[in-house]
């Protein structure tokens, strides 16, 4: 039976700026590298593999951000691999504008790039056809996968296509499925996974951002590889990530220094492992009376233990308020007000800044140094 080796990939998003994570200039220029090394390392993989077709479903690049020299280093990639057909489907992040290099540049003569019209292109060595369609706007709000209906079902029918949300080109699974393909590449969603199965067989799926972008795409990254025939996608997720991105709570309780706080950080991971990833930790758990969790001072202390950590601290004197309550004293009375007011509030983000102004009140009256630390 006919079959064509495939690779699917969407959301490269070379040029990214990187200005979520509040790095400077440096290490968002070298973010940027990275993600070329990333695409590199997947034309690598494509190459090995002698992929027949790629599909990439949209966002290659940012449009507002790419130089002449980014869309050179792209092509030059698809150059690497002139057996392999590459169709893209410019997305809202690199629509195919006007201005774009999708329009101006002298793209490799095995690269297709999908236009605002439905297009169907049939592959001359090959019982397969290739249909996709592309962004020529920042935001598209109605379906326009209709016209991507296959129109030989003798032949193996892929499509490649980026939506799937409101104001960027809503689709439902059942339009999808309408189209009669043997295997749709979807784009957009940053996370990997089906949309579409038939008798146990994924039909369209997203493959996810080839590598992380910021601390809202957990996990593994990477794209899809394998075989399609009129049988079946045969594809297995192929992790290409260079660094994930963790968010998680750090139990600090029993710190007395900055130091012993860093000795705590640090069990989060191994010194590879917090080396290679970015990490967004929250410190909880109760630390000495009186100990300041300097932010700025504890994240210099821990600059050669991370590539990249930011903390947030929602740590509590270890004080023993039940017994601070009872005191027949102002600062009895200030303890059982605002434990009343935590009690009370009405989300954790209030509860939290009533146990910041209990903190401080207590240091105030100099609780530490009266009993009231545990």
């Amino acid at each position: 039976m006919p079959e064509v080796k495939l690779l699917h990939m969407a959301d490269m998003h070379l040029e990214w700026p990187f200005a979520g994570m509040g790095v400077d200039g440096a290490r968002g220029r070298l973010r940027r590298e990275e993600l070329k090394a990333v695409f590199a390392g997947i034309i690598d993989l494509a190459l090995r593999e002698q992929v027949q077709v790629l599909l990439l479903a949209g966002d290659l690049f940012e449009h507002a951000h790419a130089t002449r020299g980014v869309i050179k280093f792209i092509d030059q990639q698809f150059r690497r691999i002139p057996g392999t057909r590459v169709f893209i489907s410019p997305g809202n992040h690199d629509p195919l504008l006007p201005n774009s290099y999708y329009q101006s540049y002298p793209w490799a003569p095995n690269v297709h790039i999908f236009g605002p019209e439905a297009e169907r292109v049939d592959l001359p060595d090959l019982p397969v056809s290739v249909y996709g369609w592309g962004f020529d706007a920042w935001e598209v709000r109605e379906c326009r996968v209709a016209g991507l209906r296959a129109q030989d079902p003798s032949r193996i029918n892929l499509v490649v296509v980026h939506g799937g949300d409101e104001a960027y080109h809503p689709f439902r699974p059942a339009d999808l499925a309408a189209l009669g393909a043997d295997y749709i590449a979807l784009g957009h969603i940053h996370k990997e996974g089906p949309v579409l199965e038939q008798g146990g067989r994924v039909i369209a799926r997203y493959s996810g951002s080839p590598e992380a972008l910021s601390f809202g795409e957990p996990g593994e990254h990477g794209v899809y590889l394998g075989s399609v025939a009129k049988d079946g996608a045969r594809l297995a997720f192929v992790p290409t990530g260079q660094r994930r991105y963790v968010t998680a709570a750090v139990d600090v309780t029993g710190a007395e220094s900055l130091e012993e706080l860093a000795e705590h950080i640090c069990r989060i991971d191994g010194l590879d492992a917090r080396r290679q990833h970015c990490y967004r930790l929250t410190l909880t758990g109760a630390v000495a009376p009186g100990l300041r969790v300097d932010l700025p001072v504890l994240q210099a202390k821990l600059a050669d233990e991370f590539y990249f950590v930011k903390l947030a601290d929602q740590t509590r004197p270890d004080y023993d308020l039940p017994a601070l309550a009872q005191e027949r004293s102002v600062r009895g009375l200030f303890v059982q007000r605002l434990l009343a007011l935590e009690a009370g509030a009405p989300d954790e983000a209030e509860r939290q800044r009533v146990r910041q102004a209990l903190a401080l009140g207590l240091e105030a009256f100099g609780a530490a140094g009266k009993g009231g630390a545990r």
